[in-house]
């Protein structure tokens, strides 16, 4: 988990703030933006700005009155947890497909699954449902097509051997993978 990776630089920072004051708004904002963009999707049941404040034992109106003052209206940090369970959904939602929508709703710290979709798609602009379903069909055709590439380039360069009596054995040469819809070809002649 996170937090106990954390737990021996926050100590650190601690002490160093006793002796330096004047770095600590900005060393909690910079703490509190390490834990919320590293967290991990077993992190996510209790992130929150709540959490955090406790965690960095200040109040949430100084991590927000920090986050101010170092990313200069950037972000908020409730912006950047929302931002970092979306990009975690998106990761949920292809690599476990068996989850149901309240499952992956419960992973990411939300009470519920139609409060997630709600979330998700004012984010992404596409509901969750839609967005695996493309995802798996997007990942479904790279894979054909680099199947469909490799024998290709098997073909090709058996037929290049056979005309050079064996000259050029790997005439050609297939680049992309199972998640790249791109492919490209090398030909070496």
């Amino acid at each position: 988990m996170l937090i106990d990776d954390m737990k021996e630089k926050i100590e650190r920072e601690f002490e160093f703030w006793k002796r330096n004051p004047g770095f600590k708004k900005s060393g909690i904002a910079v703490l509190a933006y390490t834990l919320i963009t590293r967290s991990e999707i077993e992190d996510l049941q209790y992130l929150s700005v709540d959490w955090i404040a406790r965690t960095l034992k200040v109040s949430e109106s100084y991590i927000s009155r920090a986050f101010k003052v170092v990313f200069t209206q950037i972000t908020t940090p409730q912006t950047l947890i929302i931002k970092q369970k979306m990009k975690l959904a998106q990761q949920l939602l292809i690599k476990q497909r068996h989850l149901s929508m309240d499952e992956v709703a419960e992973k990411l710290g939300y009470c519920c699954g139609n409060y997630f979709i709600r979330v998700f798609k004012k984010y992404w602009k596409i509901t969750p449902h839609k967005y695996r379903r493309k995802e798996i069909q997007k990942r479904k055709r790279a894979y054909h097509l680099n199947r469909l590439a490799r024998k290709l380039e098997r073909i090709i360069n058996q037929t290049i051997s056979e005309e050079t009596d064996g000259e050029f054995e790997n005439a050609v040469t297939v680049h992309g993978d199972l998640d790249d819809p791109e492919v490209s070809f090398d030909f070496f002649f």
